[in-house]
């Protein structure tokens, strides 16, 4: 790849990730950890799917709620509290 083409596809992905970033897609890395997002967007996402409920190693986020849809992995980190309240609004765009 040339220095050009590296430097307008690093605009492109930039302009894209600002896109997602505004619909509430928060990141997603290289290494396929998955995709981060806002608790509206992921419950907007997962509406009707199956979603799964892990631990994490940190104290202000414990829980890490997550769906995958083909390859993709996109999930929401909160606590408890937080992880309910997804949790029920996923089942309420389900049913919406």
């Amino acid at each position: 790849m040339t220095r050009e083409e590296l430097i307008e596809k690093t605009r492109a992905c930039s302009e894209l990730a600002h896109e997602l970033y505004n619909e509430g897609i928060i990141g997603t890395g290289p290494t396929g950890g998955g995709i981060q997002c806002t608790d509206e967007a992921f419950a907007n996402i997962a509406k009707s799917r199956t979603c799964k409920v892990t631990e994490r190693i940190t104290e202000e986020y414990p829980l890490e709620i997550s769906v995958k849809i083909g390859d993709l992995k996109f999930y929401a980190i909160g606590t408890e509290t937080k992880i309910e309240a997804i949790k029920e609004q996923v089942k309420s765009n389900a049913t919406g």
